[in-house]
C-alpha cells in the first residue's frame, strides 16, 4: 500500500507549489528548474515514482503557467488541494515552496503572495510561513 509520505498526488502538489512560485514573475529561470531536479533528488526515495515523469510534469505546468496563468493556476491548486488532509504532506509542499522562492536568487512580493495561497488552499495560517 502506497503511503502518503511516497504519494503521487504529494508529489504532483510538490511540484505544483514549485511551478507556481517560479512563474508567478513570468518567467522560468534554469536556477529554479535546476533547484526543482535537486529537491526531487534529494526526496525520499518512494518505489514506483517515476522521477523523469515529475520533472516533465512540472516542466508541462510551468509551460501551461506561462502561456495561460489561469488555466495552469487552476490546475496547479486542484493538485495542491488533494494533500490539504495530510499534515506532513502540507509541510513538504509548503517546504518546496519556500525553496523555490529563493531558487533564483531574488525575492520577490508575488512569490510570497503566491506562497500566501498555497497556505490558504492547505488550510494554513499564511502568516506563519
Amino acid at each position: 500500500m502506497e503511503t502518503q509520505a511516497c504519494s503521487e498526488h504529494l508529489f504532483s502538489a510538490i511540484s505544483s507549489a514549485f511551478a507556481l512560485i517560479a512563474c508567478s514573475d513570468a518567467e522560468l529561470a534554469e536556477s529554479e528548474t535546476e533547484r526543482f531536479k535537486e529537491v526531487l533528488r534529494h526526496a525520499e526515495p518512494c518505489q514506483g515514482l517515476d522521477l523523469d515523469a515529475l520533472e516533465h510534469d512540472f516542466l508541462e505546468l510551468a509551460r501551461l503557467l506561462l502561456t495561460d496563468y489561469e488555466q495552469g493556476r487552476n490546475r496547479a491548486f486542484t493538485a495542491i488541494e488533494k494533500v490539504k488532509d495530510d499534515p506532513e504532506s502540507r509541510a513538504r509542499v509548503v517546504a518546496a515552496a519556500q525553496v523555490a522562492i529563493v531558487a533564483d536568487g531574488a525575492l520577490r512580493a508575488i512569490e510570497e503572495r503566491v506562497l500566501a495561497d498555497i497556505c490558504v488552499t492547505l488550510g494554513m495560517d499564511p502568516d506563519e510561513h
